[in-house]
């Protein structure tokens, strides 16, 4: 989903990988890692990952980008909810997400069942 998110993107490349994202980012020569936060749980826990990989890696930062406000409640488990009861994602997530999980999980949205 991630890569068919990303596809108008010439810069961006998705890759998976197993095991510490400080051995993934050393083998890739990274020395940045973003990390997401939409609240101060997620805060919180950011650091303290933050803080482990400083002490694997210290030549690997991470910098933290919070949420837009209107996205800060969105979670994968509340976007499944939300396709299993067929609404309208659009905005939510990128129109390829939205596609697998309606397709994976649910019903078209409420607007195309009338």
């Amino acid at each position: 989903m991630l890569a068919d998110a990303t596809a108008h993107l010439p810069n961006v490349e998705c890759c998976a990988a197993e095991g510490l994202v400080v051995e993934f980012a050393r083998s890739l020569g990274a020395r940045i890692l973003v990390r997401g936060v939409r609240s101060a749980t997620d805060a919180e826990v950011e650091i303290a990952l933050a803080l482990a990989n400083h002490a694997l890696a210290p030549e690997i930062e991470t910098v933290f980008v919070p949420a837009r406000a209107d996205l800060a409640m969105v979670s994968s488990s509340r976007l499944k909810e939300l396709a299993r009861e067929g609404a309208d994602l659009s905005g939510l997530c990128p129109l390829p997400v939205a596609r697998r999980l309606r397709s994976r999980l649910g019903r078209a949205p409420a607007e195309s069942r009338r």
